[in-house]
């Protein structure tokens, strides 16, 4: 029979789908290889291949032609027989497209999905994490403190502290006495100086200055680091001013001046630095010098605080003035007036005591003339004796004249 014919006399057509011709006297279908069934309508089912499906598949990752058996591999496979895995940077079918991965990452043999490193993140793990995350795909949040220059590590997430910052978190500065990078540093600052945990620098205490604090304030500044100017100065009561406190600031008056800025003199009574000294001076109406203390007497005393009268024969200011009195008589200390003997007075004691006085400078009151008007004082002693023209003990008989 030709081909697709069978039978008796060849009448009968093969009724075959995946067939060149039919057995050419049963009319069963002679199958292609990868075929089965009456008709050859069936394929060969998974796993099996060749003439009459027969063959067993030998790809491990893949699939097998029904035909030849040949290996289909799988996404991500390959060699003959889909043994073999994709080559470091390829992925996909049959293993032929490139990986686009960058910063070490791996890609996916079947997708080619980038498997992104700690720290990076994007389709190419080309983009490293934004700040406050890190790890894998950057999808941790950092547990750093909210300081400027605080960063985490974008693979570990451990928190780099900046200058000046210690701690798990970076929330503590420096401990005391240390500066820089994890506060490895150690000041170098004298007098009890603390530093800046950042740069080191000393941040010195009140009455030093300098690098490592070790130079007391300039004339004229205080406070920390002598950073103050002092209030001091000179003026126009006080030409030299004053000097003040490193430490505190406090004027230190020159002597004879005192006043928050040493602008006032010292008041009447004090002298010394910041008119502290009270003045030794005894007398009323004397006074002292303002930066001695040296006692300026007043007429009629002198000493060292006044205490002594002028000597005899002296009077006045520094008691350098002499007494002009006649007869020896001594003056008054302070005024120079003459101290008149008994019954005389005036500035040379030229003069008798006036009527109804008597004693040294007259300073006693007679009361002669209140026994009786006829009667008069002695000026020297101050005995009563009768008026000229009477007599008698009281003076109460008049005296004839002859």
């Amino acid at each position: 029979c030709p081909p697709g014919r069978w039978g008796k006399s060849c009448t009968e057509i093969c009724d075959c789908e995946n067939s060149v011709e039919c057995h050419k006297n049963t009319g069963l279908c002679i199958c292609f290889p990868g075929f089965i069934g009456d008709k050859c309508d069936q394929k060969c089912e998974k796993g099996k291949y060749g003439l009459n499906c027969t063959e067993t598949c030998a790809c491990v990752h893949g699939t097998c032609d029904h035909r030849s058996g040949a290996c289909e591999c799988e996404p991500g496979w390959r060699n003959m027989l889909c043994n073999k895995p994709c080559a470091p940077g390829f992925y996909g079918s049959d293993c032929q497209h490139r990986c686009l991965c960058t910063n070490g990452a791996e890609c996916d043999p079947v997708t080619g999905n980038c498997e992104c490193n700690e720290g990076w993140y994007g389709p190419a793990c080309d983009q490293p994490c934004s700040e406050g995350t890190y790890g894998k795909n950057c999808v941790k949040k950092c547990n750093c403190a909210d300081v400027p220059g605080v960063s985490c590590d974008k693979v570990t997430g451990r928190c780099i502290c900046p200058p000046g910052r210690t701690g798990n978190r970076c929330s503590e500065l420096c401990p005391s006495g240390f500066w820089g990078e994890e506060c490895s540093r150690t000041c170098a600052c004298l007098r009890g100086a603390t530093c800046d945990p950042i740069t080191g620098k000393c941040r010195c205490g009140s009455g030093w200055y300098g690098e490592a604090c070790e130079l007391p304030c300039p004339s004229g500044h205080w406070g920390e680091s002598c950073s103050v100017p002092c209030q001091c100065s000179a003026n126009t009561r006080n030409p030299e001013g004053g000097e003040c406190d490193r430490f505190t600031g406090e004027c230190r008056c020159p002597q004879g001046f005192t006043g928050p800025r040493c602008q006032d003199k010292c008041p009447p009574g004090r002298y010394g630095s910041d008119c502290k000294l009270s003045c030794p001076c005894q007398k009323p109406g004397s006074r002292c010098d303002p930066v001695t203390g040296a006692c300026e007497c007043p007429p009629g005393w002198f000493g060292e605080t006044c205490e002594r009268p002028c000597l005899l024969g002296f009077y006045g200011t520094n008691c350098k003035q002499r007494c002009s009195c006649p007869s020896g008589q001594p003056c008054h200390h302070e005024t120079g007036l003459c101290s008149c003997p008994a019954g005389k007075y005036g500035p040379q004691c030229e003069d008798t005591c006036p009527e109804g006085r008597w004693g040294e400078d007259c300073q006693h009151i007679c009361d002669c003339h209140l026994k009786n008007n006829n009667m008069l004082c002695d000026p020297i002693h101050g005995i009563c004796y009768c008026r000229p023209g009477w007599l008698g003990p009281n003076c109460i008989s008049s005296k004839s004249l002859c």
